[in-house]
């Protein structure tokens, strides 16, 4: 059967300049969301869809950023333009009023001049602003359907806010409206099976893309430049929740004095990182880093890890995006068996016996201390497999077969 025609509308929060955008803010979002998005963006890309950006740009509000007046410009991915980046005012309170007239102007405009054309409006993470503007959208024209790619949920489904204060305050209000904007979508994208039990969206269709990866970069030089040192790298956000303490406990049992603990990130870890650091100079806390750098340091070290637990509840509805970033490095990588992967990962990932301090502690001097050929191969392997079987291709046809189902069901 032939596919339905309709037009693919995508409104993210993306950052417009990842780099540039990142120096100018005091305290910056993660940037998973962002890559998560712009792989969407460029898989319905390859899939040729009929598709338009309309972006709300990922930056602070003033003064968490030097940016008061933010003008509309054209969204480009890869350089090429797809879309347009929303204007709005970058004060607070004011942001929100500005982004949401800003947006319900572009989308309006866009389907008044295509009456005819059914829309599949996307967005992700139950934004509000987002949502809100779907729903008057939905009110005004016919052929509508909206998704909502969901890869983060709140409360004890995901992390806790620990931002106080009014500005605390107002977070916790903006995600439980997306706890409640989340019910309301025509169909989804989900990062777990798990999740549809506990978002309530009945018998809607959904499907299951638990991360989608690109690079267009060659296999990157794995040569060390010190073969007597082992460097194990961490890079994300440094939730204790997410095992920050297990893993500085696991490298502290480590008592050779040729390892090294490099952590990259922020989160309320932090100062246990810094008292660790102050304790053993084998473990150096660089903070907040850009893709680069997280990169280059990559490729500086012998093992990536990631110390999450099965003890928490989150861990059923998220998958982590370094999991496929490590997989994708070309290096090894140490970390717990989580009920949110595919059983196929585990043949690409390094576990630990157990989960105890002690269990990942030998699998990192295990993994460590292979002969660099192995290494290699072990790196090789898994790089192949995020490269062919999680390409953004290749998993977005899996959110076009979705949404082509959908069409024809309720054309």
């Amino acid at each position: 059967m032939e596919n339905p025609k309709y037009k693919i509308v995508f409104c993210p929060i993306l950052y417009n300049n990842i780099e540039k955008d990142l120096k100018i803010s005091k305290n910056p979002n993660p940037i998973s969301g962002h890559k998560f998005q712009e792989n969407i963006i460029r898989g319905l890309i390859a899939n040729n869809s009929d598709m338009l950006v309309i972006n709300t740009p990922r930056i602070r509000s003033y003064p968490y950023t030097s940016k008061i007046f933010v003008r509309s410009s054209k969204f480009f991915v890869d350089d090429t333009k797809v879309g347009i980046n929303i204007g709005f005012i970058n004060l607070p309170l004011i942001s929100r009023i500005t982004k949401k007239a800003s947006l319900r102007k572009y989308l309006y405009n866009e389907i008044r001049d295509n009456i005819d054309i059914p829309y599949v409006l996307m967005t992700f993470n139950s934004y509000d602003i987002q949502s809100e503007v779907f729903e008057y959208i939905k009110r005004k024209f016919r052929n509508i359907y909206t998704c909502d790619i969901i890869a983060d949920l709140h409360g004890k489904y995901g992390i806790k806010n620990f931002t106080k204060g009014l500005r605390g305050y107002f977070i916790n209000r903006i995600e439980n409206k997306q706890d409640e904007f989340s019910k309301i979508f025509d169909s989804y994208v989900l990062l777990t099976e798990d999740m549809k039990n506990v978002i309530g969206f009945n018998n809607k269709p959904y499907v299951v893309v638990e991360g989608l990866y690109n690079v267009n970069k060659n296999m990157p030089d794995m040569t060390k430049d010190n073969k007597n040192e082992y460097i194990i790298f961490y890079a994300g956000s440094l939730f204790l929740k997410y095992g920050i303490k297990h893993l500085l406990k696991s490298f502290s049992m480590i008592e050779k004095e040729n390892y090294r603990l490099v952590i990259a990130g922020i989160g309320d870890g932090e100062e246990l990182v810094h008292q660790y650091a102050k304790e053993d100079n084998r473990i150096l806390y660089l903070g907040f880093i850009s893709p680069e750098e997280t990169e280059q340091w990559q490729i500086r070290a012998d093992v990536l890890v990631s110390p999450r637990q099965t003890k928490y509840e989150y861990v059923k509805y998220s998958f982590p995006s370094k999991t496929m970033e490590c997989l994708a490095s070309g290096k090894p990588y140490v970390a717990h068996k989580l009920p949110c992967e595919p059983d196929e990962y585990g043949n690409y990932i390094r576990y630990p016996r157990d989960e105890s301090d002690l269990a990942l502690k030998d699998e990192l001097i295990r993994v460590c201390e292979l002969p660099m050929e192995v290494k290699k191969q072990i790196g090789i392997a898994a790089r192949n497999f995020i490269l062919s079987e999680k390409n953004p291709k290749r998993m977005c046809r899996k959110i076009l077969d979705m949404l082509n189902k959908m069409v024809t069901v309720y054309k």
